[in-house]
């Protein structure tokens, strides 16, 4: 008589397959499938639903993926879609792919690079690197508000100065004036920023002094950031190797959030494989493996992670000294 083999975990991803975040939608579906291919034991069967961006449509095609046996929700993406998902939801753990902190503690795991965590990188390599004081540029809005948030706590922590935080839109004459005008000027100058606005601040910011450029692992949300105004930044990254791993698997340069889904879909894949109870297992000590880093789930909804650094030189990245 052949080996029992484990039926395979019911999971429901949601994701953005329309609307105006197709295309992350589109890169995280397939980096899921890659995950659903590749894991062992039993697997899991993926039970993909499109949110289109929409927070009511995010919860209707939860409660529909419910009724359909899903065991475990993967996403959705933004913070508002992960809320009404979480709503419906009842004992069903979602594993949300937001990094929105505000998220903590309301029911879902917040699986997204959190501002604390990029921030608490960056700032290791600039202790490492014997900077002393910091400036940080960050966009106006609810993101900017938890990076000049975790800046504010975690630099003086990190044993550097904080010369202050510059709220602006994008790159301009009025923020070189204003970062020119610092007195002492600053040895790192943090960026939040990230898609199409980072390049213009970049080049502000290049103007305006000679500090070493710091950036957030959303730097990769799209992809790698080779603008030629970035040469010499470091930023925070999951841990090079593996993801340059990951890379080669998907083909191209992936963005953060295709990595994040391959990695929840491996997890699912693990969790779904144990005879424990599921939260049990999503909690358990050792965490998870992942391209994105090893982490671990708690109660609260924190995904714990460490990240390193990488340094852009000529068009490419180079592991950064002292990370």
């Amino acid at each position: 008589m052949g080996e029992t083999v484990a039926p395979a975990f019911p999971v429901a991803l949601l994701l953005p397959l329309s609307g105006p975040l197709a295309e992350v939608g589109g890169s995280m579906r397939r980096a899921a499938g890659l995950a659903q291919s590749s894991a062992t034991g039993g697997g899991v069967t993926l039970d993909i639903r499109d949110t289109g961006g929409d927070p009511a449509r995010a919860g209707r095609e939860a409660t529909a993926a419910i009724a359909a046996g899903a065991r475990l929700i993967l996403g959705p993406v933004t913070a508002d879609e992960v809320r009404a998902t979480v709503a419906v939801a009842g004992a069903v753990p979602v594993i949300g792919f937001s990094n929105d902190p505000a998220l903590l503690g309301t029911g879902a795991y917040v699986f997204g690079v959190t501002p604390v965590q990029s921030v608490a990188a960056v700032l290791t390599h600039a202790r490492d690197e014997n900077l002393s004081s910091l400036v940080a540029v960050v966009p106006p809005g609810a993101y900017g508000d938890a990076m000049a948030e975790a800046v504010e706590t975690l630099t003086p922590r990190a044993g550097l100065r904080l010369s202050g935080v510059l709220r602006a839109a994008t790159g301009s004459r009025e923020l070189e004036v204003r970062l020119a005008a610092l007195s002492p000027p600053p040895d790192a100058v943090a960026i939040a920023h990230f898609g199409d606005g980072l390049g213009s601040v970049a080049a502000s910011v290049r103007k305006a002094t000679n500090a070493q450029m710091l950036g957030t692992v959303q730097w990769l949300r799209d992809g790698p950031p080779w603008d030629a105004a970035l040469e010499g930044a470091v930023f925070a990254t999951p841990e090079p190797e593996g993801f340059s791993t990951f890379a080669q698997a998907y083909g191209e340069g992936p963005g953060l959030l295709a990595a994040l889904a391959f990695d929840a879909v491996r997890l699912a894949a693990t969790a779904g494989s144990s005879p424990a109870p599921l939260r049990d297992v999503l909690h358990r000590a050792e965490g998870f493996e992942g391209v994105v880093g090893p982490c671990r789930l708690y109660e609260t909804g924190l995904c714990e992670r460490e990240l390193g650094t990488l340094t852009i030189r000529a068009g490419d990245v180079a592991r950064s000294t002292g990370s």
